[in-house]
């Protein structure tokens, strides 16, 4: 039987059902010609295929959609037919039309889906092809799974191809998919490129499993292999895959490894990983470390344990380690792991720990214990990287207490090289310079003056000046010098002790006066002193009286606040203390 395409603008289609030929307009669903019947619509009076007839929807309001949903619904009726005939010609034509025409006939699709199974070639391929134009609803994608019969690899190829096509939307049919893997081997390139384009949902990982550690070495090497080509979609079956690292079959173990290479890691098989990393043959957890190796920062969750590998027993695996560590990175987490390597008594594994925290800046701050302690480590090589670490972390107060034990620490050329890495911080070191200050209070000279020196370079904070309030009450006479020598040079970064070197112009000592004149002189003069500087200037004791006017003189100009105390000495009843006064008024500008 030959059949004939009629084609005018946007109508065509042709429809066979054995002896009837049928010619209908796919936009309205309205029947137009029979070759039975002859023309049924009234604006056409010749046998031939007639042109589409004309319906003005937007016009015809609410009545006319309702005509159109009665047409597109007769039109369904009619194509159902075509699809369900037991001809493929007029099947294949049915499809072709569903494919073609401009309407929605989702609702159609399961029998599309149905020719997927047809013994015709040509229908199953226009039925692959109209699918594509009419992607099925969710709900209908149950009708796919019973056309995943291994008796029909074909049937099963048709319909891999759709499922796929679907992408993630048909992921729910990879657990009908993944079986095919044992059941359909002939079908193996199909199945994997269908999992990798619409992925593996959680209730399939226990088929997958069950695949994956199957007694027949062959199931288990082609499901390794068909996951390892899925790419990121496969990732959530990697902890199937790292045992099979194990398999007793060398085949399977490396199809495992190069799977774990192409995938990369995912949390999901953390537990599997650490296994093998603890597993007792060194070949097989060096392997592990190597695929780790390839990984990128997503890894690093495992860093603790690899942490914990420096130390082994085995230098191959510490080496391997600790390039997989460089490779992937650390977490904060390591910390715990480092502390307890930094504690090893062998010091290269203490070194170790260290290099580790230098090369990841991200955990320095969180490694301050380390460093700290390593600071005092009685090996040389420790301490020359603890100290390089030092200089490096931004101290705030959290440090204080690591900082106070070292700066106590009984050891003398311990207490020397943290005030020298103090000395090296510089004022990134502020915040914890009291620390600094309290050791001028040591009764170790040579640490009273490196502490000096330090705090040159640190400054002074709010609870240091406290401290230096003590101490120039209270210390012998050289703690009270090297302090006042310190604000001498520390110039007008001293201003806020400025009252602590006034109240020192009325030492009982007069090297002590002598120096805080200078210190004064070197501060500058400030208002806050002035209740200072009037209770000196009137004491009864002319040292202290020619002190303080000393002092104010050299100060020059900025001490003409303190003029009016200046000058109610010049009568004083001691004739060198009115010269002096009169001489300070001259220097003040007065």
């Amino acid at each position: 039987m030959v059949w004939m395409f009629a084609k005018t603008m946007s109508v065509f289609a042709v429809l066979s059902d054995m002896a009837e030929r049928l010619i209908f307009n796919p936009e309205t669903g309205e029947l137009i010609y029979t070759s039975r019947h002859g023309v049924l619509s009234q604006d056409v009076d010749s046998k031939e295929a007639p042109a589409p007839v004309e319906v003005g929807i937007e016009e015809q309001g609410d009545g006319g959609t309702l005509a159109l949903k009665v047409k597109i619904s007769r039109m369904e009726k009619r194509l159902l037919k075509a699809l369900q005939s037991s001809d493929p010609v007029v099947r294949t034509s049915g499809l072709k039309l569903l494919k073609e025409c401009d309407l929605d006939y989702r609702r159609l699709a399961v029998h599309a889906i149905a020719a997927l199974a047809d013994s015709s070639e040509t229908v199953r391929s226009e039925a692959l092809s109209a699918l594509n134009f009419m992607p099925p609803r969710k709900k209908d994608l149950s009708c796919f799974y019973p056309l995943l019969d291994p008796k029909r690899p074909e049937v099963i190829q048709a319909t891999l191809s759709a499922l796929g096509r679907l992408e993630d939307e048909a992921r729910d049919a990879s657990k009908y998919v993944i079986p095919l893997i044992k059941s359909c081997p002939v079908c193996l390139p199909e199945i994997t490129n269908c999992l990798r384009r619409i992925g593996v949902a959680q209730d399939a990982i226990h088929v997958a499993s069950l695949l994956i550690r199957d007694s027949d070495a062959t199931v288990r090497l082609s499901a390794i292999s068909v996951f390892s080509e899925c790419d990121s979609k496969a990732l959530p079956l990697l902890h199937l895959i790292v045992p099979r690292l194990n398999d007793p079959v060398e085949e399977i173990r490396n199809a495992a490894a190069d799977a774990f290479s192409k995938l990369g890691y995912h949390y999901s098989a953390i537990k599997e990983i650490k296994r093998q990393l603890d597993h007792s043959s060194v070949e097989r957890c060096l392997i592990m470390i190597k695929l780790l190796s390839q990984c990128d920062s997503s890894a690093r969750d495992l860093s603790p344990v690899l942490v914990d590998l420096l130390a082994h027993t085995d230098e191959h695996i510490t080496s391997a380690a600790e390039y997989a560590i460089d490779c992937i990175g650390v977490t904060p987490d390591c910390i715990k792991a480092l502390l307890k390597l930094s504690r090893h008594p062998k010091w290269t594994y203490r070194k170790k720990a260290l290099e580790v925290i230098g090369k990841h800046p991200e955990v320095l701050d969180e490694a301050l214990a380390i460093v700290s302690t390593a600071v005092a480590d009685p090996e040389p090589e420790v301490r020359k990287i603890a100290r390089l670490l030092f200089v490096r972390l931004e101290l705030s107060e959290k440090a204080e207490p690591f900082v106070k034990a070292l700066l106590t620490d009984k050891d003398l050329s311990c207490r020397k090289r943290v005030l020298e890495m103090f000395g090296a911080l510089g004022h990134k070191a502020y915040p914890l310079s009291h620390l600094v200050m309290a050791r001028i209070e040591e009764t170790s000279f040579e640490i009273a003056r490196l502490a000096a020196e330090t705090l040159l370079q640190t400054g002074v904070n709010d609870r240091a000046w406290g401290i230096a309030e003590r101490i120039l009450r209270n210390s012998k006479q050289d703690r009270k010098l090297l302090l006042l020598n310190l604000f001498e040079q520390m110039e007008h970064d001293a201003r806020p002790g400025i009252v602590l070197i006034c109240g020192r112009l009325g030492d009982s000592d007069r090297i002590t006066r002598d120096a805080a004149a200078t210190a004064f002189a070197s501060v500058g003069f400030n208002t806050e002193c002035l209740p200072v500087v009037r209770e000196l200037i009137r004491h009864q004791n002319r040292e202290f009286r020619l002190s303080v006017i000393d002092a104010l003189g050299k100060c020059g100009l900025s001490a003409q606040a303190a003029a009016e105390f200046l000058s109610s000495r010049i009568q004083d009843t001691d004739a060198e203390v009115g010269r002096a006064a009169k001489a300070a008024l001259k220097a003040i500008g007065l």
